[in-house]
């Protein structure tokens, strides 16, 4: 069912304004390859592009004033 006043942002990876590092996973694969002793495993199919959580505050407030209006 579709509602015409609704909208879904999908942000898959964020980073920025953190209060500790596990609150952003560009934070914690930092952290992960940090210690070069240890093996990581990780996708390397996936592509993602981390988006700033400043960013999308000022996407959804213009998404909120052009629905406004």
């Amino acid at each position: 069912m579709a509602t015409v006043n609704a909208i879904i942002l999908r942000i898959p990876v964020l980073y920025g304004g953190e209060e500790y590092d596990a609150e952003s996973a560009v934070s914690v694969l930092l952290q992960l390859f940090k210690d070069s002793t240890k093996k990581t495993k990780v996708s390397d199919y996936e592509i993602r592009y981390p988006s700033h959580t400043q960013d999308i505050a000022s996407i959804v407030v213009q998404l909120s004033e052009r629905r406004l209006l």
